[in-house]
C-alpha cells in the first residue's frame, strides 16, 4: 500500500467529534517533549558542565584521530607540588566502542551538596572528573587528549632513523609501527604470527602508535583524564648521548618544555596531568651537572618536566616523576586468541632444567654477582647456561634464548649494568618463574604491571647471599615444592598479557596489554591528584621524595612510610652504601656499555635471513683477517677487528683508518655486520664496537701495498684514490695522514666509499671521530717550591732544556707569562714550527713559546655551530677561550711579579717549570676537541721533539683500544715522552676516572689552603660563611644591607637564575639567592644584574655540597655551601623582611686544612683496567690563578668588559699542568729517565697527609686510594725518590694480554702483532711493575703473589733497612731478606673494619742495595664488613721515600 502524504488527510476526518480530544493529546505530547528537552539541555550544560547555558560551547569529547585536534582553553593558577609514585587502583574497564560521546547522567547519582558543588566548580578539571559519573558513557573518566606536537619532536626523528642509535640501525626497528621486521619461526620456538625483531629501546614509537588506537581519544582537553605528549624522548637522547655537548643534548627537551608551557592545556594543572614515554633508563635523562663529560640530558631535572609523569623502562627509586613500564618483548599479538594460544602452549611445555641464566660476567664491576651465578650454573647438573660475552653465540639469538627459557622452571635475573634487564620479561613470556636478586630489578620498578606480593610469581634471593656464598641456587630452588612451582608458573603465565605490547595496528578485545595498564595507571594517578586538590589534602603524610620507591608498596589506606627491609638496597648514592651497584650517575656511565652488550645479545633472525644477524651487509661490514708473517713463514692466529664505521647516507664523515704493517700478508677474511652510528652532521663522534663475525668459505690472499709507494702519505692517498669517484680529487678528502702516533689516516667518506675502502687490503679497522671535552700565584709555594739553592727548582734548573707540549684551546702569546726574558736558546732537538693564522704570526713565538700549531679539520667537519653568544674563534693557535692559556702558564709560565685577579690573590705568578720551553697545539674549539685533531697533534708533537705532553681534556672511561688518547700516548711513551692527563671532573662518582692507560699519568684535583672569604651577615646577627673573588673583595670591604629574595616555585627556572627568569619587580635592588646547577655560575650573576638585582648569593645544592670553586663575578656575590644554604633559606622563610650584607675578607692563606680532595675530582677504581690504581696522584686544581687572554673578561662571559692578565679556574684541567710541569723538572734533572721512571718518582714520593700532618680528607672523611691514588704530589721529594719502578714498553704489551685483550685490540693500541699465549707462557705470574698495587680477588681466591722490581736511582752506597709494621687486627710474618731478593708474606684474617688500614714495611736489613731489588708480596684479602656486608676486593701498595727509609703502604 502506498503511504499517504500528511497533506492529503481528509478534512472530513478532522471535523469529527473526536477531533478536540486528539488536539489535546497533541498539546500534551508537545508540552512533555518541550519539558524533556529543556530538562536535558539544563542538565547537560548546567549540572554536568558546571556552567550556564550561555557560557557553554561545543564541549562534546568526541573521539578523534590525534592527528587533528582543537583544544579548549583553560587555566589554573596554582597546584600543590606532590607528585608521587603509586600503584594503580586495580579497577578494570569494559571494552568501549570507538564512537561514543557523553550523554545524559542519572541525577540520582549526584550527591554533591551545594557548598561542595561550589567548591568543585572553581577547578578547571571539574568537567573531566564528572565524566566518570555518566554511566552511559563507556569512556567516562578515561578520555586522553594527545598534543599535536610539531613533527620535529617525533616523526622527523624516524626520517633520520640512522641517527637514532650509536650501536643499532634503528631504521629496521622503526618499521611495522615500531615492532621491527617479522621473526621467522624457523625452529618452532615462536608462534607463526605476532613475533617481531623488536629493539629494546623502541617503546617510544610503539607506545605512540598504540595511543593512536586508543578508544577514548578526545579533542577536548577539558574532559581529558590525562594528556599524552608524543615526544620520542628516548630516541632524542640516543642521538646525542655520545660525542655531543650538553647544549645539543638538552635542546629538544628545552624546546619541548617551552612549547608545552605556551599551550592552554598546560595551565590546567601546570603539567601534572601530562605524561610521556621514553624507552630508555631514567639515568639517561638525569644529568647532574653541565659538565660536558657528564652523561645524558637534564629532561627530568627541568622544573616544568618534574610535574609530568615520565614512563621509562627503568625508573629511579629516589625520584617521584618517573614510572617503570616493561621493556618490549618480541611478541606483539593482534588479537586475544593469539595470547590465549601462547599461554596454553607455555602451560603444556615440559621443562627439563631447574634453572637457567643467559648473560655475561661483569669482571670490571666488583659488586656484580654475575660471575658467581655463572660459576653455580656451570657446576650444577640442573642448570642451563648461555654465556653472552664475546664472539658468535646462541645467546645472541632470540630463538635460542626463548628456547632455553621455555625449557626452564626458573630463570635467573641478576642486575645488568643498571637495575633492570629486558631478559626478565622475555623469561616470563616463556612461562619461566623469574629469580631476582635485587628488589630494584622488578619489585619496585614495575608496580603498575606486577603484583605487590612478589612471592606469588617469583623467587627473591638477596645478592649478598650469592656474593658471600651463603646460598646454593640449586638447593634454594629445589626446596620449592612441585605444587608451589605449578601455582607460581600459572601466575607468571597469567601475567603475560599485561607485560607485552599488542600490535599497534590493531587492538586486543578483552585483554589489557602493557599499554592499557600504563594508561589506566596514569589516569588513576591524575584522578587521585585532582580529588586531593579539591579536598585540600595530600595523598601521603610527610612525603619524602627520596623514599619514592616505598610509596608504591604501601597497602591501601596507608599514608606514611617507615623503615623497610629493602632500605639497604636503596641507600642514597652519596652515602656510599647502596648495594645496588649503581647510583644514578654510575648507571648513566655504564649505560653505553649495557646498550652495546644488549645489542650484541639480541640480534634477531630476520624473516628470510639465513644468518644469525639482525642487520644486512649493506649497512656496514667489518673484517677479520688471517695474517702470515713473511719473515718467519708461519701462520698467526686470527685478529678480531673491533670497529665497523657507520655512516648516514649521502653526507660525508670523518674517520680514522688503521693498517696492517707491511710485513704481513692477508690470507683470508671474515665478515660480520654492524649498524648505524648515532650522529647528526658530518663528523662521527662515537666509540669502538666489538663485532661478532661469521666466517666465509675460502681464502682470498692479497699482498700488502705499502712497498709500492715512496711515502706513507702517498700510500694513504692511494686508498682514497681507489674509493673516491674519479670525478672528485681524492686528496681533498684526506684530513690527516698519521705517521708517528698511529699507522693510518683520517678522511671524509660517504657510506658507499667506506664500504669500498673496507674491502681493500691492508685496512685493519675504521674508527669514527670522537669528541673530547676540556676537563698560578700561590700553588707553587703550596707545593714547597722556592727559588733557593737547596730547592727542587734550583736542582732541576727550573726545567731548562725541557719542552712541554700542551694540547688545549691555544695560547694568548702576549701574556707576560710567556715572556722569553732570561730564557735559554731554543733546544737543538726542536723540529717544530710557529704556524701562522688569524691574528697570529711567527713573531708571536719566542724562546719561551717556541712553537704553536692548530688543528681544525675534525672540528670543521663537526655538525655543531657556534651560538650567537660565543666569542670570536680564531683560526690560528690564538686562544679565544682562555682554558689553554691558563693551563699552559700553569705548567711552564715564567715569573710575573705583582700578578693578581683585579687585586685579589696577588703575588708572583710562576708555572711549575718556569725555565722550560713551551709548544702549544690547539685542538679544542667551541664544539669540543675531536679525536682526529688530537691524534694529529700528538703525531706532530712526537716528531717535533717534545719531552712532556700535557692534556687537560678527556671524557668518560673507555676501553684502551677505543681511546684515541691512550693509543697516541703509547707511541709517545715509546719515544720517551711523558704524557700527563686530567682524570676528569665526574667525581665523586666511583669508576668515573678517565685517561686510564697505565702509561699515562692520570691526575686528580686537590684544594689549597688559600681562601677568599665573603661572609653573609644576616640582620639577625648570624653569619654564613662564603667565598668570592668579586673585585670588591678587599679586606674589611662590605656591601650595604639589602633585602634578600629567593625566587622559587615557578616553572621557568628562577631558582637557578636563568637569564630572563627573574621578575624585575621582585629582584630590583635586592640580594638574590640563586641555586647552583644547570647554568654557569657567573651566568647566574649576569642574570641577576640584567634583572636589576644588586647582589647575589650562590647556594650549593645537595649535588655540590661544600665544594667552593670561586668566580670573578660581575656583581657583588658569594658562594655558600649546602649546609649554609639550608640555614639561609630557613632564615628567609622565618621573616617577612629578610636582609643581609656581604662582608669581604680579602685573601687568607694558611688558615685551613689542605690539601683535600676536590669533590669534582674523578674517582677510581679504573673502569676498564681495575688492576691499575687510578688516579695516580692528585695536585692543586681548585681556585688556581693563572694567565688569561685579553679578549675575555675574568668571568669568561662575553658581556664582561673587564680585562685582566690573570683569572681563577678550577678543575682537574688545572691539576694536570701542575704535574706536567713537575715532570719537566724531573726530566731536566734526570734526562735519561724513562716516562715510567718519571711517573714512579712522582707517585712514590707523594704525600698521604695534609700540611697539618693528618690524613688528607675527602669531604668529612679520610680520603681513600680511589680518590687520591698514591697521594698528593710533592715536587721536592720527587726529584730524589731513591728507588723507582721502571717499566719497558714490552711490559705494557704483556700487561694488555693479562687483560684478555684480543690480538686486534693490542695491535690497535701498540701497533704490534703479538701472541698473548706465547707472551704469558714466557712471563708466568706476570704483574706490571706499577708504582702501586691493585688486586682483584675472584670468588674462592685467598692469596696472590705480586712481584715488584725497584731500581736504585739514588746514591750507589745507600743503605736501606726493613721494618714491618702491621695494622691493627693483622698478623704479619716476615723473612730475613737476602741481598738481592726480599720476600715478605703476611696473612690477613677476616675482621670488621670501617677503613682499610695501612701496612708499612720499612727496610731494616743493613746491606748495600743492588741496582735491582726484587720484592715479592703474598697476602690474603681483607673482608670488610660494612652496612650491606660488601667485600672490598681492591688492594693497593706503594713505595714512599722518607729520609733514608722506604715505606710500603698497603690498603
Amino acid at each position: 500500500m502506498r503511504r499517504r502524504s500528511p497533506t492529503s488527510v481528509s478534512s472530513e476526518l478532522m471535523e469529527k467529534g473526536g477531533g478536540k480530544n486528539q488536539h489535546n493529546r497533541l498539546c500534551l505530547l508537545a508540552s512533555l517533549s518541550a519539558f524533556f528537552w529543556i530538562f536535558l539541555l539544563y542538565f547537560h550544560f548546567v549540572v554536568l558542565a558546571g556552567s550556564t547555558v550561555n557560557e557553554s560551547v561545543n564541549l562534546d569529547p568526541t573521539p578523534i584521530n590525534p592527528e587533528s585536534k582543537t583544544p579548549g582553553f583553560v587555566t589554573y593558577d596554582r597546584l600543590p607540588d606532590n607528585p608521587v609514585k603509586s600503584s594503580p587502583s586495580g579497577s578494570t574497564s569494559e571494552t568501549i566502542p570507538s564512537n561514543v560521546t557523553p550523554s545524559s547522567i542519572d541525577t540520582t547519582r549526584l550527591k554533591t551538596t551545594s557548598t561542595s558543588s561550589q567548591k568543585i566548580e572553581k577547578f578547571p578539571f571539574t568537567r573531566a572528573l564528572r565524566t566518570v559519573e555518566n554511566k552511559s558513557d563507556p569512556c567516562g573518566g578515561r578520555y586522553i587528549y594527545v598534543h599535536d606536537l610539531p613533527s620535529r619532536f617525533n616523526e622527523d626523528m624516524l626520517k633520520e632513523c640512522r641517527s637514532l642509535s650509536l650501536w643499532t640501525n634503528m631504521c629496521k626497528f622503526t618499521t611495522d609501527a615500531g615492532m621491527g621486521p617479522p621473526l621467522e619461526n624457523v625452529e618452532g620456538v615462536f608462534s607463526n604470527t605476532g613475533w617481531y625483531a623488536t629493539n629494546q629501546f623502541a617503546v617510544d614509537v610503539i607506545f605512540s602508535n598504540r595511543m593512536k588506537q586508543y578508544e577514548c581519544l578526545t579533542n577536548d582537553s577539558s574532559v581529558a583524564a590525562a594528556i599524552f605528549v608524543p615526544f620520542y624522548a628516548g630516541f632524542d637522547i640516543a642521538r646525542y648521548l655520545w660525542g655531543h655537548n650538553v647544549s645539543r643534548r638538552d635542546a629538544a627537551s628545552l624546546d619541548l618544555v617551552d612549547w608545552l608551557m605556551k599551550r592552554p592545556e598546560w595551565g590546567i594543572m601546570q603539567g601534572r596531568d601530562h605524561f610521556l614515554v621514553a624507552g630508555r633508563i631514567t639515568w639517561d635523562f638525569r644529568r647532574l651537572t653541565d659538565e660536558e663529560s657528564d652523561w645524558g640530558n637534564k629532561l627530568l631535572f627541568l622544573p616544568a618536566a618534574k610535574n609530568m609523569s615520565m614512563l621509562v623502562v627503568e625508573s629511579s627509586p629516589w625520584n617521584a616523576n618517573d614510572f617503570g613500564i616493561p621493556y618490549p618483548t618480541y611478541f606483539h599479538p593482534a588479537k586475544d586468541a593469539d595470547v590465549f594460544i601462547w599461554q596454553d602452549r607455555m602451560r603444556k611445555l615440559e621443562r627439563k632444567w631447574l634453572f637457567s641464566f643467559a648473560g655475561a660476567p661483569r669482571p670490571d664491576n666488583p659488586k656484580s654477582i654475575r660471575g658467581q651465578i655463572i660459576d653455580q650454573c656451570k657446576k650444577s647438573k640442573m642448570g642451563k647456561l648461555l654465556e653472552c660475552d664475546f664472539g658468535e653465540s646462541k645467546c645472541h639469538s632470540p630463538s635460542s634464548i626463548m628456547q632455553m627459557f621455555q625449557s626452564s622452571l626458573f630463570c635467573l635475573q641478576p642486575q645488568g649494568d643498571s637495575y633492570t634487564r629486558r631478559s626478565a620479561f622475555d623469561s616470563m613470556l616463556a612461562g619461566c618463574i623469574p629469580v631476582f636478586f635485587h628488589p630494584g630489578s622488578a619489585y619496585t620498578q614495575y608496580t603498575w604491571h606486577l603484583p605487590k606480593n612478589y612471592t606469588t610469581y617469583s623467587v627473591f634471593i638477596p645478592e649478598d647471599d650469592i656474593r658471600k656464598s651463603n646460598v646454593s641456587i640449586e638447593e634454594r630452588l629445589s626446596q620449592i615444592s612441585p605444587e608451589q612451582v605449578k601455582i607460581m608458573r600459572e601466575n607468571v603465565i597469567n601475567l603475560i598479557p599485561s607485560l607485552i605490547y599488542a600490535d599497534p595496528r590493531s587492538k586486543l578485545g578483552t585483554l589489557k596489554d602493557a599499554f592499557d595498564v600504563a594508561v589506566q595507571a596514569v589516569i588513576d594517578k591524575v584522578t587521585r591528584l585532582r580529588k586531593n586538590i579539591i579536598e585540600g589534602r595530600t595523598e601521603y603524610d610527610n612525603f619524602v621524595e627520596e623514599n619514592s620507591w616505598k610509596y608504591a608498596l604501601l597497602d591501601e589506606g596507608q599514608r606514611e612510610v617507615g623503615g623497610h627491609e629493602w632500605d639497604p638496597f636503596f641507600s642514597k648514592p652519596k652515602d656510599g652504601n647502596a648495594d645496588s651497584g649503581g647510583s644514578s650517575a654510575e648507571a648513566a656511565k655504564n649505560s653505553w656499555k649495557n646498550e652495546r652488550r644488549e645489542h650484541r645479545a639480541s640480534r634477531p633472525i630476520l624473516a628470510g635471513a639465513d644468518k644469525l644477524l639482525g642487520l644486512t651487509p649493506s649497512v656496514g661490514t667489518a673484517f677479520l683477517f688471517y695474517f702470515q708473517a713473511q719473515m718467519s713463514h708461519h701462520f698467526i692466529s686470527p685478529v678480531q677487528l673491533d670497529l665497523v664505521s657507520r655512516f648516514r647516507a649521502i653526507a660525508t664523515r670523518s674517520i680514522a683508518i688503521r693498517f696492517v704493517p707491511s710485513d704481513y700478508t692477508v690470507l683470508g677474511s671474515f665478515h660480520g655486520f654492524s649498524d648505524q652510528i648515532s650522529m647528526s652532521g658530518p663528523v662521527h663522534t662515537g666509540y669502538t664496537l666489538n663485532c661478532n663475525f661469521i666466517q666465509e668459505d675460502g681464502l682470498h690472499p692479497h699482498g700488502t701495498t705499502k712497498p709500492l709507494f715512496s711515502s706513507k702519505f702517498r700510500w694513504h692517498l692511494s686508498f682514497l684514490e681507489r674509493a673516491v669517484s674519479p670525478e672528485e680529487h681524492h686528496s681533498s678528502r684526506l684530513l690527516y695522514s698519521y705517521s708517528s702516533a698511529m699507522e693510518g689516516f683520517a678522511a671524509m667518506l660517504s657510506e658507499s666509499e667506506m664500504e669500498s675502502l673496507q674491502k681493500l687490503p691492508d685496512v685493519v679497522a675504521i674508527r669514527p671521530d670522537m669528541r673530547f671535552q676540556l676537563q698560578t700565584t700561590y700553588s707553587y709555594k703550596f707545593l714547597g717550591l722556592s727559588p733557593t739553592r737547596e730547592d727542587a727548582w734550583y736542582k732541576s734548573g727550573f726545567g731548562r732544556g725541557v719542552i712541554i707540549g700542551v694540547l688545549d684551546t691555544g695560547v694568548w702569546p702576549e701574556s707576560p707569562s710567556f715572556s722569553d726574558q732570561g730564557m735559554p736558546p731554543v733546544p737543538k732537538k726542536w723540529r717544530g714550527i710557529c704556524q701562522e693564522g688569524q691574528d697570529f704570526n711567527s713573531s708571536n713565538c719566542n724562546r719561551k713559546l717556541i712553537g704553536a700549531r692548530f688543528f681544525t679539520k675534525g672540528h670543521r667537519m663537526a655538525s655543531t655551530s657556534a651560538s650567537p653568544e660565543t666569542v670570536q674563534e680564531y683560526a690560528s693557535p690564538r686562544d679565544s677561550h682562555g682554558h689553554g692559556t691558563h693551563t699552559t702558564s700553569t705548567a711552564g709560565g715564567v715569573s710575573v711579579p705583582m700578578a693578581s685577579v683585579l687585586g685579589l690573590g696577588s703575588g708572583v705568578a710562576r708555572g711549575m717549570a718556569p725555565g722550560a720551553h713551551i709548544a702549544v697545539y690547539k685542538v679544542c674549539w667551541f664544539s669540543g676537541c675531536y679525536s682526529s685533531d688530537i691524534l694529529a697533534a700528538m703525531d706532530v708533537a712526537i716528531r717535533d721533539g717534545v719531552d712532556v705532553l700535557s692534556l687537560s681534556l678527556g671524557g668518560f672511561p673507555l676501553p684502551l683500544f677505543a681511546d684515541t688518547i691512550a693509543i697516541g700516548s703509547f707511541r709517545a711513551m715509546e719515544h720517551g715522552i711523558s704524557v700527563v692527563c686530567a682524570a676528569g671532573n665526574n667525581g665523586p662518582i666511583q669508576n668515573s676516572v678517565a685517561n686510564e692507560a697505565p702509561w699515562i699519568a692520570t691526575i686528580g684535583a686537590s684544594t689549597l689552603d688559600r681562601k677568599f672569604p665573603a661572609i653573609v651577615q644576616l640582620d639577625n646577627g648570624q653569619f654564613i660563611y662564603g667565598e668570592s673573588m668579586y673585585p670588591g673583595n678587599r679586606f674589611s670591604s662590605t656591601t650595604k644591607e639589602l633585602e634578600l629574595v629567593y625566587v622559587a616555585g615557578g616553572d621557568n627556572g628562577s631558582e637557578f637564575c636563568f637569564r630572563g627568569s627573574l621578575p624585575r619587580e621582585k629582584v630590583h635592588g635586592k640580594m638574590v639567592v640563586c641555586d647552583r646547577g644547570v647554568n654557569g655560575r657567573t651566568e647566574k650573576g649576569l642574570a641577576v644584574k640584567e634583572s636589576g638585582g644588586a647582589a647575589m648569593i650562590l647556594a650549593n645544592t645537595a649535588i655540590n655540597l661544600e665544594e667552593d670553586s670561586v668566580d670573578v663575578h660581575v656583581l657583588p656575590a658569594t658562594l655558600i655551601g649546602f649546609d649554609e644554604a639550608v640555614r639561609l633559606k630557613g632564615y628567609i622563610n622565618s621573616t617577612s623582611t629578610p636582609r643581609a650584607r656581604i662582608v669581604y675578607g680579602g685573601t687568607v692563606i694558611g688558615k685551613s686544612r689542605a690539601p683535600a680532595v676536590a669533590q669534582f675530582s674523578a674517582r677510581g677504581p679504573s673502569y676498564s683496567n681495575p688492576s691499575i690504581l687510578k688516579p695516580d696522584v692528585i695536585a692543586p686544581g681548585v681556585n688556581i690563578i693563572a694567565a688569561w687572554p685579553q679578549n675575555l673578561g675574568p668571568s669568561s662571559l662575553p658581556e664582561d668588559p673587564r680585562r685582566t692578565n690573570f683569572t681563577v679556574m678550577s678543575g682537574t684541567s688545572m691539576a694536570c699542568p701542575h704535574v706536567s710541569g713537575i715532570a719537566a723538572l724531573i726530566r731536566s734533572a734526570h734526562p735519561e729517565w724513562t716516562p715510567a721512571a718519571v711517573k714512579s718518582a712522582i707517585m712514590t714520593t707523594a704525600d698521604v697527609t695534609d700540611h697539618s700532618g693528618h690524613p688528607i680528607m675527602d669531604g668529612d672523611k679520610p680520603a681513600g686510594v680511589f680518590a687520591i691514588g698514591a697521594g698528593h704530589v710533592n715536587p721536592k721529594r720527587a726529584l730524589g725518590p731513591g728507588l723507582i719502578y721502571d717499566i719497558r714498553p714490552d711490559d705494557y704489551v704483556t700487561h694488555l694480554c693479562t687483560l684478555r685483550y684480543t690480538r686486534s685490540d693490542i695491535f690497535t693500541i701498540t701497533h704490534r702483532n703479538v701472541s698473548c699465549n706465547d707472551l704469558l707462557q714466557m712471563n708466568r705470574g706476570f704483574s706490571l711493575n706499577y708504582p702501586s698495587i691493585s688486586l682483584i680477588f675472584k670468588h674462592g681466591t685467598r692469596s696472590k703473589m705480586i712481584k715488584r722490581h725497584v731500581t736504585n736511582v739514588g746514591s750507589p752506597n745507600s743503605i736501606y733497612s726493613v721494618e714491618v709494621t702491621a695494622p691493627e687486627g693483622v698478623k704479619v710474618r716476615g723473612q730475613k731478606p737476602h741481598l738481592s731478593d726480599l720476600e715478605v708474606t703476611w696473612a690477613v684474617p677476616v675482621c670488621e673494619l670501617q677503613y682499610l688500614p695501612f701496612l708499612a714495611i720499612n727496610f731494616t736489613h743493613e746491606a748495600q742495595v743492588p741496582k735491582t731489588l726484587a720484592i715479592s708480596l703474598t697476602h690474603m684479602t681483607y673482608e670488610v664488613m660494612q652496612g650491606s656486608g660488601s667485600v672490598h676486593h681492591y688492594r693497593t701498595a706503594k713505595f714512599v721515600k722518607e729520609r733514608q727509609n722506604v715505606m710500603l703502604q698497603t690498603t
